[in-house]
């Protein structure tokens, strides 16, 4: 999964150098033949950015309290790929090919979200469906019946 979101970032930063030298209008001509093809490209250029950096962290959620937003904990992820989107979009601003935009921000982040929030429901789905991982819980001085008494594989075990 790793090489993926290399993979990923590598084609994502040869997309942002091509549309700041100005060359997107030839690479991305078929952008503009479907209705809102731009937005619809962010969201889901940024969204699939997001599912990768996700699985490749496992769907990690961040611990720190200030981050939360009520009782969720946002993928770690998530945050990663926000920062970096939203710091590109931020550079817009600054380069004679580019244009910031608002609404290209708001679908890049409902991609972000959107598919942030699908990679840890693929992540769960695949953890219940993937056979127990032998534990070190047992190791201290329970016996191997009380280990697999409460259905764990256990590493260690007496």
């Amino acid at each position: 999964m790793k090489y993926l979101v290399v993979a990923f970032c590598l084609a994502l930063i040869a997309i942002v150098i091509a549309a700041n030298l100005g060359l997107a209008p030839t690479w991305f001509w078929f952008v503009g033949l479907v209705p809102w093809g731009d937005k619809l490209g962010h969201f889901g250029l940024m969204g699939a950015f997001s599912f990768v950096v996700n699985l490749a962290l496992r769907a990690r959620r961040t611990r720190a309290p200030w981050l939360r937003v009520g009782r969720i904990r946002p993928l770690v992820g998530t945050l990663i790929v926000l920062a970096v989107v939203a710091l590109e979009e931020l550079s817009q601003v600054f380069l004679r090919y580019r244009s910031a935009s608002l609404e290209d921000l708001a679908c890049d982040v409902l991609g972000i979200v959107v598919f942030g929030w699908l990679a840890a429901w693929v992540w769960r789905v695949r953890e219940r469906l993937s056979p127990p991982r032998p534990t070190l819980e047992c190791v201290s001085d329970v016996s191997v019946a009380s280990c697999v008494g409460d259905g764990r594989r256990c590493l260690g075990a007496r």
